[in-house]
């Protein structure tokens, strides 16, 4: 096979040295038709030609011109065949369907790749036959494709004619054209992994939709939510539990808890209530909870503590404190994941799409919070607590220590069965961040960590809102936070767009 490769470059490399110009121009252009590129390696004939200009036995210019000319025929020829041919393929007009959702969600990141299409190996002879079966308009596509297709021959005989002048050994020059279309290669399965993560959304939405008719649950929706911000129709109950807004704000304000923000839905409005107390600051603890409408034992921890703050039970240690809930005050009242869109409030820390998604932050904002806790409930056995990497160590120590010594029982494993190395803890390394980034996951810790501070979220066990020992676990976490052997971490006041 080697041979045989050897033997056709050498071939390609004689039609050049002997017909020169002629063979720069045919070459160009059949290697951007559909399907002939395999046959007429466009590139060994440009890298051949440059390097021949280089020894002083073809003009560079002409060469230029000739390849750019043949590339920009050849790429027009393949975008005609897609134009009125491949358009007509089933699974091509599915595609070409989606091209307006897909340009919106990468904004500029496709017109960014369309100029350097010709570099990744053989791309560049299918990019042009897809851009017209999508309908890609002429006017832009004749842009593009003469300024992508300058830069192609530009670099390439460049790269001929300086190896030409300094080396005179074309071996070398194609060996740097070789790495160069590698590396482009893997630019182009980067950018290909972007389309999938844009097209993402809509895709598990269509897919949610669907088996929600067909089991009438919302299963699959809180699979989806995992990845997509906004999986569901609507605050999907997920829970047959509904909390009466009466009840639960006669419980809150019973614990001090004032009005902050209602949420409209259908004409209704649902409240999300705020407590607030300001000390001589060592440092300052923002608690949210209600965040996913199921998950309630938050609420009860929320009205524990303020009580106790009340009574003066609970003593702050110099901390100033603010708490608020329920974040998702809609799904709340639906006993659902989901708010009142449809969204998982938790995964819209990117976009922030969701009425909730911008309180929390206008909340980090206004209160200018040294630490934020987060209060969840999970499926799991045992409650643990999650950090986002800001935490300081001697706080952490602390928050191990005081959950360890309540009488509660503690998480061993993770959601997905990792073991936990402490009982009950887990803090988040970069391996878990760069998955929740390749993923476009979302979340308040990820948030948070951008803009400095540490964020604790609490996963008490079981989605129980009355188990005494999800109360207690959540004011144990809070406790040791605001403890006086705790180091509250440098307080950060720069916001994020």
């Amino acid at each position: 096979m080697l041979d045989f490769v050897s033997d056709y470059t050498e071939f390609v490399n004689d039609l050049v040295m002997r017909h020169g110009y002629v063979v720069v121009f045919i070459g160009l252009l059949l290697e951007g038709v559909v399907g002939l590129g395999f046959i007429f390696p466009g590139l060994t004939i440009l890298i051949f030609a440059g390097f021949l200009s280089g020894i002083g036995i073809l003009d560079p210019f002409v060469v230029f011109g000739l390849a750019l000319t043949g590339t920009i025929v050849g790429d027009n020829l393949s975008y005609i065949v897609g134009r009125l041919g491949l358009v007509k393929l089933s699974k091509v007009r599915w595609l070409a369907g989606r091209v307006s959702e897909i340009e919106g969600r990468l904004r500029g990141t496709n017109r960014l790749f369309l100029l350097f299409f010709h570099f990744p190996g053989y791309i560049r002879m299918i990019v042009p036959a897809l851009a017209g079966a999508m309908g890609f308009p002429v006017r832009r596509w004749l842009l593009f494709d003469t300024a992508a297709a300058g830069m192609f021959c530009a670099a390439y005989v460049t790269l001929g004619y300086g190896i030409g002048v300094t080396t005179t050994t074309f071996a070398e020059a194609i060996e740097v054209g070789d790495m160069i279309q590698a590396a482009f290669g893997v630019l182009f399965v980067v950018w290909a992994a972007i389309i999938v993560i844009a097209m993402r959304r809509s895709l598990f939405r269509q897919v949610g939709e669907w088996l929600e008719r067909i089991w009438g649950t919302s299963l699959w929706s809180q699979v989806a939510s995992y990845f997509n911000a906004c999986p569901a129709t609507g605050p999907i109950p997920s829970s047959d539990i509904r909390w009466d807004q009466g009840e639960m704000g006669e419980l809150l304000r019973e614990a001090g808890m004032m009005l902050a923000k209602e949420v409209s839905y259908r004409g209704e409005g649902y409240p999300i209530f705020r407590f607030q107390s300001e000390e001589d600051s060592l440092g300052r603890l923002l608690v949210f909870a209600g965040v996913h409408g199921d998950e309630r034992s938050g609420l009860k921890i929320l009205h524990s503590f303020a009580a106790g703050i009340v009574r003066g039970t609970i003593p702050l240690n110099r901390w100033s404190i603010c708490m608020v809930g329920p974040v998702n005050p809609v799904g709340t009242y639906f006993g659902s994941r989901f708010n009142e869109d449809g969204c998982d409030v938790n995964r819209d820390f990117g976009h922030f799409r969701t009425a909730s998604g911008r309180f929390q932050r206008e909340e980090i904002d206004r209160f200018n919070p040294t630490v934020i806790v987060s209060l969840h409930d999970g499926p799991q056995r045992g409650s643990f607590v999650i950090t986002n990497g800001l935490v300081p160590d001697l706080m952490e120590e602390g928050i191990r220590r005081k959950i360890g010594s309540a009488g509660i029982e503690l998480a061993t494993k993770l959601f997905l069965l990792i073991p936990l190395a402490h009982h009950g803890f887990y803090r988040e390394g970069s391996f878990g961040r760069f998955m929740k980034r390749l993923l476009g996951v979302r979340t308040l810790g990820a948030y948070g960590r951008a803009r400095g501070i540490g964020v604790i979220t609490v996963e008490t066990a079981g989605r129980d809102y009355e188990r005494e020992s999800n109360v207690r676990f959540g004011e144990a976490v809070l406790r040791a936070i605001m403890a006086g052997d705790a180091v509250a971490p440098q307080r950060r006041s720069e916001t994020v767009s």
